[in-house]
């Protein structure tokens, strides 16, 4: 196993612990035409 692949893992891990108890998100992106925002809900993974 890579060096970069442990750290990919240990990253997914610390936003999985960061967003346990959280169920509703907004994912907002910037274009041209401005600002768009949807919600977002968790899954289990």
């Amino acid at each position: 196993m890579s060096n970069e692949t442990v750290v990919n893992q240990e990253a997914v891990e610390t936003v999985k612990d960061i967003i346990k108890d959280i169920e509703t998100a907004m994912f907002s992106t910037i274009s041209e035409g401005g600002i768009n925002s949807r919600p977002m809900q968790t899954q289990d993974i």
